[in-house]
């Protein structure tokens, strides 16, 4: 065949040669094409192709240009292929070819294919024809020959601008853009912007600012964002100061509006929403001019301290040596928040390791393994010194006027340098008096691990100093220097290792993931913990961690175990100490011994919440887990369900432990749980709605186990009516419960009175959080075939009225679109148009090899 199709090329241009000399010339060609062309490749025989795909597409590009009959079937060839992004690069080609060899052509790639593909659905929404216009632009086809269409070409491109669009296409419009020509980028593309941020919506000013910003004139910048803070809403303030911390404007500007908006970014709830602290980690500089040009008051830079303890802006972060600098005389709130971000990150830099760590090895005995608290403080005492920090540091702790925020980082940092002396821990205890009334302040030192293992006893006695509890650090104070510490270490080792010995492979997990060390099984420990004025339990957490090297699974024996140290912790009155991270990390193996004990536990729990709530969480994270074995928890739900029906309760629970609980449910139990969202007993059902809204939120967004599948949410049916009725609620707490609902609702869409409803629900929307479930809630809820069109129908109307809606739904309506509409795969849009021989389907995945 391919000696065939040489010949037929080689008569077409050569009417003269006779045909045995057309037939030398093709074996010729033929055989140096098998033996020579290591371009080409013969995959089977007689059948040839490129093994590049580039060259395939570049080929391909100029023979679907160049082979045309006219100008009518090139452009028909041209359209064929348009919509696949498979074939974009041939397109690409193709277009390049026209270019070059038919100039005067060129105008119909925009005016015959690109424009008019967005004339009909879905294009419409999708603007394919804009974005082939983008690629075409950024490939520089008409820079050369025809500016006025690459300006044209431009000018389309942009149209993806007027709507939402997915984050993957706004990554693509900012790479594409930093593609074109300088030349293009100056004279072209800052007019078109220009005109494009007077005219678009608010909600299209984030996407094209935030991605587009390095195209845009500074006092055009300036003015887009000047829009977005007009709004006063909170979203679009937010957004408009992250990108302008960004961008590093004007520093001054930047403060000025920082304090303009000050109710709107300080609140709690922002903090996930409100980012640009952390570009202090990446421009410090322009950070540490913008908080200079701040004017704060005493109350506003506690605020914003507090607001920068909180997660999850302490963090790890990169990190170089030229790093360990402290600003050494700060003057103003302003500056001293400076030091504070620069304290966090060499804090997040220099965590230690504990003094002991519990190895957790499969078929082995459980071991501890201890580190040296002298080496680490020795090593970071030479690294601060050497960079100067150590100086600086000495000086800031002789300041007794700087903030307690920055004080108690200030510490954190001392201690990792420093031993403990009498008079420093004196100094120490009596200033950290106060902290224990503010919250963030003490919810950022419980997480100083730093403190806690490199010096377990000062971390004991601050833990002391907090609660007021002045007869342990009395019995502490003694061994608060370096020499008892690493003593002390030594001697929790050694009786916690001896402890462990004695007990069985079961009972040390039991144990270990319970934190229950018994003075029967651990009398040296319980010797030195007496001595300490703390109890066994309380040490062993502040001298130990845990490693786990294997996937563990827990057999009953051991979740007997579990279960039974629980209970006696109960029957003691102390709070539980359960290790519920990894106990839940593991899988659970119950027999229906073990679920009957486990359900006893749980009437237990259950029974002692009125008198010790702190238990809450634990009867919780049981009652889900149990539910994965078992319907019997359910005659329990409504008690436990009537304490959520307090938010309070469930706020400050780690969500990610109650979505390992609530993961491996089965379909049955699942749906006779959200059966409690609608129980007659008003408490009881507002805290079934707070817990499903909770777990629905979190399981939408993936906060579960990446090894675990999630569970089937499908299944469930909650009351639309319900949730229709919640989502009009003057609460905003009240509408998330209800747009958590309506994802797995069966939402009668079809029905154009409820798709108003819904859509007027999200155009009143103001609040961050609400906006957040609405993405949430677009991006979920299932959509069957028979229901595909009217949903799509809901996204073509959000899509089509920009200004009325968040910025961000407006991206999730665009993320769901595309993803109902499908990408355009390799298939041909209509491969009769490109009038060329077509390979049989076995050989198609072959071209090429």
């Amino acid at each position: 065949m391919p000696k065939q199709i040489v010949c037929r090329f080689l008569q077409s241009k050569d009417g003269i040669s006779s045909p045995a000399v057309i037939q030398q010339r093709a074996t010729y060609i033929v055989e140096e094409a098998r033996t020579r062309l290591v371009l080409l490749v013969e995959p089977e025989p007689g059948f040839f192709g490129f093994e590049l795909r580039s060259l395939q597409e570049f080929f391909a590009g100029a023979y679907i240009a160049q082979t045309a009959h006219d100008t009518g079937q090139r452009f028909d060839r041209l359209k064929a292929i348009a919509y696949s992004e498979h074939w974009r690069n041939i397109a690409l080609f193709c277009s390049g070819r026209i270019v070059r060899d038919y100039s005067g052509e060129a105008f119909k790639i925009l005016e015959d294919v690109c424009r008019p593909m967005d004339r009909d659905l879905p294009d419409t929404y999708l603007h394919r024809g804009a974005w082939l216009a983008l690629d075409i632009a950024a490939d520089g086809i008409f820079t050369t020959n025809n500016r006025n269409l690459q300006y044209s070409t431009l000018e389309l491109a942009l149209t993806v601008l007027h709507t939402g669009m997915t984050d993957q296409g706004k990554s693509h419009l900012e790479a594409a853009l930093q593609r074109l020509p300088s030349k293009d980028r100056r004279d072209i593309l800052s007019k078109l912007l220009k005109q494009k941020l007077v005219s678009l919506p608010p909600s299209c000013l984030p996407p094209a600012l935030e991605r587009l910003g390095h195209f845009i004139e500074a006092k055009d910048f300036i003015r887009a964002l000047e829009v977005l803070l007009s709004t006063n809403k909170q979203e679009y303030v937010l957004e408009a100061l992250n990108i302008g911390f960004q961008y590093k404007v004007n520093p001054e500007w930047l403060a000025l509006q920082l304090e303009k908006h000050w109710h709107l970014w300080i609140k709690r709830q922002t903090y996930p929403y409100l980012y640009s602290w952390e570009l202090w980690y990446q421009n410090r500089q322009h950070t540490q001019k913008v908080l200079s040009a701040l004017s704060l008051s005493e109350d506003q830079a506690s605020s914003l301290m507090d607001h920068l303890l909180s997660p999850p802006y302490v963090r790890y972060v990169r990190f170089r040596e030229g790093d360990l600098k402290l600003i050494e005389n700060p003057r103003t709130y302003s500056e001293q928040i400076a030091v504070l971000l620069q304290c966090l990150r060499i804090i997040n830099h220099y965590p230690p390791s504990s003094l002991a760590s519990i190895e957790l090895r499969p078929g082995k005995s459980l071991e501890v393994h201890q580190s040296d608290t002298g080496r680490f403080i020795n090593r970071n005492a030479k690294t601060f010194t050497n960079t100067g920090l150590s100086a600086t540091l000495d000086q800031l702790m002789g300041r007794s006027d700087l903030m307690p925020q920055l004080r108690a980082c200030l510490w954190t940092l001392y201690w990792q340098t420093h031993e403990p002396t009498e008079p420093l821990v004196t100094t120490f205890l009596a200033e950290s008096r106060a902290w224990s009334e503010n919250q963030s302040l003490s919810k950022f030192l419980q997480m100083q691990y730093g403190l806690f293992w490199l010096l377990p006893l000062l971390a004991l006695a601050l833990e002391s100093q907090m609660n007021n509890d002045q007869h342990t650090i009395a019995l502490l104070r003694p061994y608060l220097n370096t020499s008892e510490e690493i003593s002390f270490s030594k001697q929790v080792g050694a009786a916690l290792q001896k402890g462990l010995d004695k007990l069985s492979h079961e009972e040390q997990l039991a144990t270990v993931l319970c934190r229950r060390y018994t003075a029967d099984h651990f009398p040296e420990l319980a010797s030195i913990a007496e001595k300490l004025g703390v109890d066994s339990n309380r040490l062993i957490k502040m001298y130990t961690t845990r490693s786990i090297y294997a996937n563990w699974k827990l057999s009953s024996a051991v979740l007997q175990g579990i279960f039974s140290n629980i209970e006696k912790s109960i029957a003691q009155l102390q709070k539980p100490q359960i290790l519920w991270g990894l106990i839940l990390d593991f899988e659970w193996e119950l027999d229906h011994e073990a679920t009957r004990q486990g359900v006893q536990l749980l009437h237990i729990l259950i029974e002692r919440l009125p008198l010790q709530l702190d238990i809450l969480q634990d009867a919780i994270i049981l009652f889900l887990k149990l539910l994965s074995f078992d319907t019997t928890p359910l005659l329990l739900a409504p008690v436990i369900l009537s304490y959520l029906a307090d938010e309070t309760h469930l706020r400050d629970m780690p969500t990610w432990q109650l979505v390992e609980a609530f993961s491996d449910i089965p379909e049955e139990h699942l749906t006779r749980l959200a059966n409690f969202t609608t129980h007659e007993d008003a408490k009881v059902q507002q805290g079934a709605l707070t817990l499903w809204a909770n777990l629905l939120e979190n399981v939408s967004k993936g906060s579960y186990p990446h090894r675990r599948q999630p569970p089937n949410l499908k299944v469930l049916s909650f009351d639309w009516r319900l949730g229709l009725s919640l989502i009009k609620d003057t609460s905003i707490a009240q509408r998330k419960k209800g747009i958590m609902l309506l994802i797995y609702s069966h939402f009668p869409i079809s029905k154009t009175q409820y798709l108003t409803e819904l859509r007027n629900a999200m155009a009143h929307a103001q609040d961050v959080d609400e906006i957040a479930a609405w993405t949430v809630f677009l991006g979920n809820v299932p959509v069957s075939r028979p229901e595909k069109k009217n949903w799509q129908k809901l996204l073509e109307t959000l899509l089509d009225a920009p200004q009325s809606y968040s910025s961000r739904i407006l991206t999730a309506a665009m993320e769901r679109y595309t993803e109902l509409e499908g990408v355009a795969g390799p298939e041909i849009k209509d491969e009769g148009a490109l009038d060329l021989p077509v390979l049989a389907p076995s050989k198609r995945g072959r071209a090429g090899r």
